[in-house]
């Protein structure tokens, strides 16, 4: 599928400490999916042309017992990944609600989502180790440990629609705490 893709990942900040401002030098919000309010921007790439697997399904066990995927959705085109670091006083449910409705207002569809154990098994660590690993959270200890030592409350969503110019966009929005 040629169009537009976009990540969020999105979990409060460890220890109790919220990094004063965003930690990645010229990065930006996304036109589409702006931050969290209070949020701090902590990790950050685009690729003007790539492909991605989207999850579009839960974790499940295959025959041979291996952890897969029920359903992958690839795309093409332009892809945006974003991770933010939201206040502890907000939880990973009102996040995924907000940025819930921002998407409906946008008009999206939403394609999956779950939350907790209906995500299925170990898929926090699914989503830490494919799609926030490789340096992306930037910033230090702080900005990086709610991604790997939280997910206690995960929650994700992949939505599609199309930009003002009909252009194709995915977006999938991972949030934890």
């Amino acid at each position: 599928l040629a169009g537009f893709a976009v990540f969020a990942g999105v979990a409060p900040p460890a220890h109790g400490q919220m990094p004063a401002q965003d930690s990645v030098k010229g990065a930006k919000d996304h036109p589409l999916l702006s931050r969290f309010e209070a949020s701090r921007l902590v990790g950050y790439d685009v690729k003007q042309f790539d492909e991605a697997s989207m999850v579009a399904g839960k974790r499940l066990a295959d025959k041979d017992g291996k952890a897969v995927l029920e359903s992958k959705l690839p795309v093409e085109g332009k892809i945006t990944r974003i991770a933010y670091v939201y206040p502890k006083e907000r939880s990973a449910l009102e996040v995924m609600r907000n940025y819930q409705a921002a998407l409906d207002k946008a008009g999206m569809k939403v394609l999956f989502s779950c939350a907790k154990e209906t995500c299925g098994s170990d898929f926090g660590q699914y989503m830490h180790d494919s799609r926030l690993s490789n340096n992306f959270i930037q910033g230090g200890e702080n900005n990086s440990s709610p991604f790997n030592y939280g997910r206690n409350d995960s929650r994700y969503l992949l939505a599609k629609g199309a930009r003002p110019d009909g252009s194709l966009v995915h977006v999938a929005v991972y949030a934890v705490a």
